[in-house]
């Protein structure tokens, strides 16, 4: 292998590992952001069925001022 082709051969594979980062780090912010989600949804109907907000928030671990928005 020539230098010129070991060069193009490494550029690739450092793309490669620069995709799979990419691909890595949206799959665990989106992993993320679904869960904080989860939690605000369940809060809120809880906050429907009569519990105060401020202590759906505590339990859930979110802010309380997500819930009167």
């Amino acid at each position: 292998m020539s230098d010129e082709e070991l060069r193009a051969y490494n550029r690739y594979q450092d793309s490669l590992r620069d995709e799979a980062s990419y691909v890595e780090t949206n799959y665990y912010f989106a992993k993320m952001e679904g869960k904080e989600e989860g939690k605000l949804e369940v809060a809120e109907k809880m906050v429907a069925k009569g519990m105060s907000a401020e202590e759906v928030a505590e339990v859930a671990g979110i802010d309380v001022q997500l819930l009167s928005q």
